[in-house]
């Protein structure tokens, strides 16, 4: 049953909050009071479709609460409804508006003129239709559940190898393209320093080439003067 409930600048109520007893509890007022109101909150708190039109004066955002006790366990439901989003909350914990529906949909119903709101929920039809089958209807159903489960841990497993078939394939390529590079550069144990080696070189050419130039200049330099050094002594030799 539904304990306690309680409401939050929702339409036309500033706040209000209503604790029931056991059997019948009767609600009644003038018009405009805001019985529809209440209503409303109930309908939104069981996961029904949030609107932010219902936010009241009073602030920026609407909210309802409500606590249900069956055989004595208790679950409290929350639903926040904002200028952009709304939010729901079982036992304190961030819930979707479908887990708020599936949890407290079942122990609470709301039943207007020409509207039983479970009949037009796909979850209740299922349970309607499935509390009826037979035997044989059972084992079907039993059948698709474990099926359907195989089929969700198969996605779970293929997200976890990296994707799809087409995604694996390229990566299996890729994978197939770099071992056929590495195996051509013919790599042997204890090359590792030797291409250390050429590494830090490259990463000094231009030091190197400019000291290069140095020493070819240098070197040039000397040969002219070890020319002229010779052309004298010839000339002293005549």
């Amino acid at each position: 049953m539904l304990d306690e409930f309680a409401i939050k600048n929702f339409g036309l109520i500033e706040e209000a909050q209503i604790s029931l007893q056991p059997g019948l509890v009767v609600v009644t007022g003038e018009t405009g009071t805001g019985k529809t109101m209440l209503v409303g909150g109930l309908r939104l708190l069981l996961g029904q479709k949030a609107r932010k039109e219902a936010i009241g004066p009073v602030g920026d955002t609407a909210s309802v609460e409500g606590r249900f006790v069956v055989d004595g366990a208790e679950t409290v439901a929350r639903r926040t409804v904002g200028r952009s989003r709304s939010r729901a909350y079982l036992d304190g914990a961030m819930a979707t508006a479908d887990e708020l529906q599936r949890a407290v949909g079942s122990i609470a119903e709301v039943v207007a003129q020409h509207d039983q709101l479970a009949l037009r929920r796909p979850d209740f039809i299922r349970q309607l239709i499935d509390s009826n089958l037979d035997d044989d209807g059972k084992r079907a159903v039993d059948a698709y559940v474990a099926a359907f489960m195989h089929w969700r841990n198969l996605q779970t497993e293929a997200e976890e190898l990296g994707g799809d078939r087409r995604v694996l394939e390229r990566e299996l390529e890729l994978a197939n393209h770099q071992a056929s590079e590495i195996e051509a550069a013919a790599f042997e144990p204890g090359m590792d320093t030797e291409l250390q080696t050429d590494a830090l070189r490259l990463r000094n050419r231009e030091e190197l080439l400019e000291r290069f130039e140095v020493v070819r200049a240098a070197v040039e330099t000397a040969r002219d003067a070890v020319g002229e050094a010779v052309d004298g002594l010839r000339r002293a030799n005549e």
